[in-house]
Parts: C-alpha cells; sequence; structure tokens
C-alpha cells in the first residue's frame, strides 16, 4: 500500500496515536488480500456490471467509432465533391488548354469555352491582342441566340479545320454603332484562318435610326484582316429601316483586307426603307481588299427606295481587287432600288467574277486545278452540291 492510500485510510478512521496501530496493521493486511475494495468507484462499477451491460456499452463504442468514421468520409467525400464540382465548373468556362502563345494557342472545344472566349473578348479592353485561339472540335452552339464576337482585335484565330454551327441572330445588336452581325462582329488587324461555319440563320430587323448595319456569317465588319481557308453555310436576311445595309454570305464588309480560298453557300437578302442596301453572295462591299481563290453560290437580293447593289459574288468593290473567282451561273440576283447611287458609280447588278456551273462544283479539279486549294487543307471527297455536300476542310488538328 502506497503512503498517500495509507494516510487517507488513516484520515478517514481518525487514527492519530500510537495506540492504534493495530488497527492500522489490519487495514494494510486487507489491503493486501483485497485490493478491488480499494480500487475507484468507477472501477468497481465497471466490474460489478453484467456481461449484457458490457455488451451492450462495447456496441455503443462500435456504434459511435462507426459514426465518427462516417462522418469523417462525408466530410473528404463533400470536399472532394466539392472540388470536382469547381473543377469542371472551371474547365467549362475557361479554356482547354494552352497559353495564348503563337506555339501553345488557347484551345476551345465546347459551346461554354467559345461563350467564355466570346466574354472575354466583349468586355475586357484588347483581351485578344497578339493572342492566339484555336478549335479542337467542332462545336454545336445548340440553335441559341447568339450574341457575336465583337471587338476582336489583333489576334488569331485558327479553326484547325473544325466549324461552329447551329446558330441563329434575330434578336436586335447590342452594339450602338456600328450593328454588326455575325460569328464574329466587328474584326480588326486579325486573322481568322481554317474554319467553317454553318448552319446558322441571321434574321434581323432593325428599327429606324441612322446607324449602319452590317451581317455577314463568319464577320459582320473586317477591317485590316486576313481570312484564309473559310466558309459559310446559312442564311442573311437584314432589314434596315435607317442607315445603310451591307449583307454578304461569309462577309458583309471588308476594308483593307485580304480574303482567299473560302466560299459561301448562303442566301442573302439587305432590304432598306430609304437607305443604300448592298448584299453579296460572298461579300457585301469590298474598299481597297484583295480577294482571291474565292467562290459564291446562294441567290442574293437587295431591296430599298434608295441606292442598292446586289451581286452573286460581291455586291460592290471600290480600290480592290478580285483574283480567280467565281460565282455560280444559276444564282438568282434581284436588285430594286430608285434611286441613283451618289459618289461612285457602282451597278445595281454586278457580274463581276467568272461563272461556274454545277458540274464545276462537283468537280475536285475546279478546286485543285483552277482556284488552286490546297488539297492538305481541303477535302473534295463525295462532291454533291444538290444533295448538300460542299467541300470540307480537313481537321484532326493537322493544320499549323
Amino acid at each position: 500500500m502506497n503512503d498517500n492510500k495509507y494516510i487517507k485510510e488513516q484520515l478517514k478512521l481518525g487514527i492519530k496515536t500510537a495506540e492504534d496501530v493495530n488497527v492500522l496493521d489490519d487495514i494494510k493486511k486487507t489491503y493486501s488480500d483485497n485490493p478491488e475494495i480499494y480500487k475507484p468507484k468507477t472501477e468497481l462499477t465497471q466490474n460489478n456490471k453484467t456481461e449484457t451491460d458490457i455488451a451492450r456499452q462495447k456496441v455503443k463504442r462500435k456504434i459511435l467509432a462507426l459514426a465518427s468514421s462516417l462522418a469523417a468520409i462525408v466530410l473528404v467525400v463533400s470536399l472532394g465533391v466539392y472540388f470536382l464540382v469547381s473543377l469542371n465548373a472551371n474547365s467549362l468556362y475557361e479554356y482547354q488548354a494552352g497559353n495564348g502563345s503563337v506555339t501553345d494557342p488557347y484551345i476551345i472545344m465546347t459551346k461554354e469555352q467559345l461563350i467564355y472566349f466570346r466574354d472575354k473578348t466583349n468586355t475586357v479592353n484588347s483581351y485578344s491582342q497578339n493572342i492566339y485561339f484555336a478549335l479542337g472540335s467542332d462545336i454545336n452552339l445548340e440553335n441559341i441566340e447568339w450574341i457575336p464576337i465583337e471587338g476582336f482585335k489583333g489576334g488569331n484565330f485558327n479553326g484547325k479545320g473544325y466549324k461552329i454551327y447551329n446558330f441563329k441572330i434575330t434578336q436586335n445588336a447590342i452594339f450602338d454603332n456600328p450593328k454588326a452581325f455575325g460569328l464574329f462582329g466587328n474584326v480588326y488587324d486579325a486573322t481568322i484562318e481554317n474554319l467553317g461555319v454553318s448552319g446558322f440563320n441571321i434574321n434581323i430587323t432593325e428599327p429606324s435610326d441612322l446607324y449602319e448595319v452590317y451581317a455577314g456569317g463568319l464577320a459582320a465588319h473586317v477591317s485590316g484582316c486576313t481570312i484564309s481557308n473559310c466558309y459559310a453555310i446559312g442564311n442573311v436576311s437584314v432589314i434596315s429601316n435607317g442607315g445603310s445595309t451591307f449583307a454578304g454570305g461569309l462577309l458583309g464588309y471588308i476594308d483593307d483586307a485580304s480574303i482567299s480560298d473560302c466560299y459561301a453557300v448562303v442566301n442573302v437578302s439587305a432590304t432598306g426603307e430609304w437607305s443604300a442596301c448592298f448584299s453579296g453572295g460572298l461579300i457585301a462591299f469590298v474598299s481597297n481588299g484583295t480577294i482571291s481563290n474565292c467562290y459564291a453560290t446562294g441567290n442574293v437580293t437587295a431591296i430599298s427606295s434608295g441606292n442598292v447593289c446586289a451581286g452573286g459574288l460581291v455586291g460592290a468593290y471600290t480600290e480592290s481587287t478580285l483574283n480567280n473567282c467565281y460565282r455560280f451561273d444559276e444564282q438568282i440576283i434581284d436588285a430594286d432600288g430608285a434611286l441613283p447611287i451618289e459618289g461612285p458609280v457602282f451597278p445595281q447588278i454586278n457580274t463581276e467574277g467568272l461563272e461556274c456551273n454545277l458540274s464545276d462544283l462537283n468537280s475536285p479539279e475546279f478546286y485543285t486545278e483552277i482556284l488552286v486549294w490546297d488539297s492538305s487543307i481541303w477535302d473534295f471527297t463525295g462532291l454533291d452540291f444538290t444533295g448538300g455536300k460542299y467541300p470540307e476542310l480537313i481537321n484532326a488538328g493537322l493544320l499549323s
């Protein structure tokens, strides 16, 4: 028996003199023979429990331990799910890969990533300046009401042979002046290449104001740009009750730009109340530009009580060059205007461009030998214009 317990027992029994030594000896002996008597009360209580009580307590302990483990698992899983959801959310709205450099462009592969690119370009000043972007797959816009990519400036957009398709623009422009409708709206000092747009419907009715209106399947208004190996398949229709209207199958208005190895299969219509209307199967109006190795096949209409110009290839052009470009000989061109053109004299129906027929359009040799398109970029397999099988860009990321 240790000294502490011995002293405590002395105090309990009131033993304070030598006369009580015999009693103390008895206590020591009792403790030695039966140590359980002097164990703490909690231990006696535990030992006095029945086997059932002990078993129940063990079950309770297991349940508590299991509950604690489950709580920890739920916490870990919840944090993991949160992380994964956050990660997936970021991947939806940011680029698939890349850093925007010429050797490692930002890669766009989904509708959400294209919208992210559009919104950044539309809201951040000079966002695209000296930045490189590329598609990594075809993108289906699922017939959404598309807001144009506005103010793409100084950048490079490489479709890598893929296409962006199935979109519409039927709402009024969100930009004041100029109003520009297309996959791209206004594009400045940029390069767009190896890109197709198809399955689109641009159908705009603008209220009466003095703003000019531009529309084109790929881009509406282009200045200081290079566009090559691109195509547009869809419909463009603009009714403007105010400023001049420029509607083209591929591009609306270009200035100081170079366009090559492109085509458009687009029915184009431009209607104005009193202002000038320019409508072209490929481009509505070309100023100080060069158009090479291109063609257009859609029907073209320009109607206004003011000035009108309609052309199978281009509506009108000034100080520009058209090299080796073709228009389909079965196009329907309609120009109906009452007033003469002021300033430069443009014909109401522009017949610029060489004529091509259905046999030409269905022949690979027309593209490789006459238009001199690169067969490593374009696929001419199974051409059937009547059946809607047109030249396609070769994708799979093979283009530089």
